[in-house]
């Protein structure tokens, strides 16, 4: 497995590549008041769950299987990315989009596992 992420910008640069119809500018509105801090895991996340939630039917199984990949990156990464991350998992099972991922994120537990 890759080394783990070490900011929220190597997270959105990590989904721009996996999704190029990704906006540019995601994800770069922090959760902080400081309008200088700029973004956090749960802004990019919180971000890109919109893009997900309106286009995940519409991603092939190659661009599924690497975002499976750095789901478990993310969540073998320190803390805060894994929590940050549980979240975005846990809104895309409310939202019943997790089916969408749960297959790519087996086979990559395999994978990782082998």
């Amino acid at each position: 497995m890759k080394n783990p992420l070490q900011s929220p910008s190597e997270l959105a640069d990590a989904l721009a590549r996996i999704f190029p119809a990704l906006p540019r500018e995601f994800g770069e509105e922090g959760e902080s008041v400081f309008h200088a801090a700029g973004p956090t895991y749960p802004s990019v996340l919180r971000d890109f769950g919109y893009f997900f939630q309106r286009n995940a039917d519409q991603f092939s199984a190659r661009q599924m299987g690497r975002f499976a990949d750095l789901v478990l990156r993310c969540l073998a990464s320190p803390q805060p990315l894994p929590g940050a991350m549980q979240t975005f998992l846990g809104q895309t099972r409310q939202l019943k989009l997790y089916d969408r991922i749960e297959p790519h994120l087996a086979a990559a537990e395999k994978r990782a596992g082998s």
